[in-house]
């Protein structure tokens, strides 16, 4: 089997401890047809992620549960009025978002603002659950 395609396989996928300072555009695949269906756990707490550009989570449909805490993410690369409002619009069934300690802390000011403009586009429809803390 081709590794390139072995995450399609996963249900779960963990990854802790790393130290992402950005994630890739399309980290969980590239392509319509190689979509990941049977992923619906993301774990990626604990990687001192600073960036998520907008195209990184493509093509993970079925996800239902995305954890992000312990990380240093930022809203906004240039200022609050360029916040990624689209940075969780391609989770279609996304219920759960967990964002505890998430975010730098020199944004602390504006991370009301900025998740207000990311949660308020009209992509994010089904979220049941946010666990936020900072």
């Amino acid at each position: 089997m081709n590794s390139t395609y072995l995450c399609l396989l996963f249900q779960v996928i963990i990854f802790h401890g790393n130290n992402f300072s950005s994630l890739p555009h399309n980290v969980f695949g590239d392509e319509k047809e190689n979509v990941p269906v049977a992923l619906h756990t993301i774990d990626l707490a604990n990687n001192n992620i600073m960036d998520i550009p907008g195209k990184a989570f493509h093509h993970v449909p079925n996800v239902k549960k995305l954890i992000l805490n312990n990380n240093k993410i930022r809203l906004s690369t240039n200022g609050p009025e360029h916040v990624h409002s689209r940075l969780f619009s391609n989770f279609w069934n996304l219920t759960e978002l967990q964002l505890i300690n998430a975010f730098e802390d020199s944004i602390n000011e504006d991370i009301s603002s900025a998740l207000f403009e990311v949660f308020s586009n009209r992509y994010v429809t089904i979220l049941i659950f946010i666990l936020f803390s900072q």
